[in-house]
């Protein structure tokens, strides 16, 4: 498995000879990673003509809240980082035109896809405003029951307006795109938070799908308020801070999930959230600090990049942070993904999301997840 990867800024110098220049040996059967933040019309004219340049290739992306190259995040650049297997093969599916109610069956049409094909792994890049996150992943673990799943949920800053996935020639929204891998390809997925709860556990008495209206019989606006007191005059952006830590019982299983401030809606006192949040479920605050959640990242890094073996060629480490993370971490961000020096290359690409899709932290299943640092690592075996 080889990797290249290259940052381009968007000015005069770009031009796609230089870009086909760069990319000459991985000009067939080879996978590309896109992703993109700011200036997005000078990107979009550019790369709607990438396919066109490599025919053979599978190419895909979206937009994001700042992109991962190497050691540091980028917003105006565009960074491509390309992937050329040795025998792994791998199959790049597109699920268009997917609203809020639709997604449980998408996710169930996923997993289907790569049962049916006996793909090993998948790893998902989603619009991440319209596509429901907790229904997909839902929808996921109804029907698969081998394969691992990871991603996230494409960003637009933090303006909340548009996410787009790039796929084949063109940005698209309301999609998904899924790269499903075989046998050949090792795929170990895991995330880290670095939040604690505290306080009073309480009850969600009243919600719909990621809108929280009573909490206790009381609205839910209530619980921010009362607790960040003159301070919640900057809500929703200051409840990033503080995000909630969610108990609820699905088939009898108890699962623990952090869901993070979206919006607040003043007149009927609700609060939306980055996630479902399940009437019933208990819910506790959670706090942290920059240097905790740069340490829970750090750690968790370390122990799946030592559990790495049996690696053919360069591995590629694909990360999912959250944008609430980055918020709050501010010019310290780049420190949850500082990578000590291996015998073996590994490539850093990912981007900072609207929700990370990964196993979940006390089960082995994919959830969706936010405010979490999710790793993906995939190399091809050796043998």
């Amino acid at each position: 498995m080889n990797i290249l990867q290259k940052i381009y800024r968007p000015n005069n110098s770009f031009h796609l000879e230089r870009l086909k220049t760069d990319f000459m040996e991985f000009n067939s059967d080879s996978l590309f990673f896109v992703f993109i933040n700011k200036e997005r019309d000078f990107w979009k004219n550019h790369l709607q003509q990438l396919s066109k340049e490599f025919p053979n290739c599978s190419i895909v992306g979206a937009t994001t809240s700042g992109h991962i190259g190497d050691e540091f995040i980028y917003d105006s650049e565009c960074v491509i980082t390309a992937i050329k297997f040795n025998k792994a093969k791998f199959l790049v599916k597109t699920f268009e035109k997917i609203s809020s109610s639709s997604s449980f069956e998408v996710g169930m049409q996923i997993a289907k896809v790569g049962n049916e094909l006996n793909f090993k792994s998948g790893f998902i890049i989603s619009e991440g405003l319209n596509v429901n996150g907790s229904k997909l992943v839902e929808g996921i673990n109804s029907t698969n029951n081998r394969m691992i799943f990871s991603g996230g949920l494409s960003g637009d800053g933090a303006d909340f307006k548009e996410t787009l996935v790039f796929t084949k020639d063109k940005f698209i929204s309301n999609s998904l795109v899924v790269i499903f891998f075989d046998e050949f390809v090792s795929f170990s997925a895991s995330c880290a938070g670095g939040w604690k709860s505290f306080g009073i556990e309480r009850t969600v008495t009243k919600s719909e799908n990621n809108i929280v209206y009573e909490i206790d019989g009381r609205p839910a606006i209530n619980l921010y308020k009362e607790y960040l007191g003159n301070k919640s005059t900057l809500l929703p952006s200051y409840g990033l801070h503080f995000p909630i830590c969610l108990t609820s019982k699905i088939n009898n299983v108890e699962s623990e999930l952090v869901r993070t401030l979206l919006g607040v809606d003043e007149p009927n006192g609700s609060l939306i959230f980055a996630g479902d949040v399940n009437e019933g479920a208990m819910i506790k605050l959670m706090k942290s600090s920059t240097r905790e959640l740069i340490n829970a990242a750090q750690e968790m890094y370390k122990k799946e990049i030592d559990k790495m073996t049996d690696i053919n060629g360069d591995a590629l480490s694909l990360i999912v942070s959250c944008l609430g993370r980055r918020l709050v971490m501010g010019q310290n961000t780049e420190e949850e993904f500082v990578l000590s020096p291996r015998g073996f290359t590994v490539v850093q690409a990912g981007f900072y999301s609207y929700g990370e899709i990964s196993e979940s932290l006390t089960e082995k299943k994919c959830s969706l997840h936010n405010q979490t640092f999710s790793l993906t690592l995939i190399w091809e075996k050796a043998r």
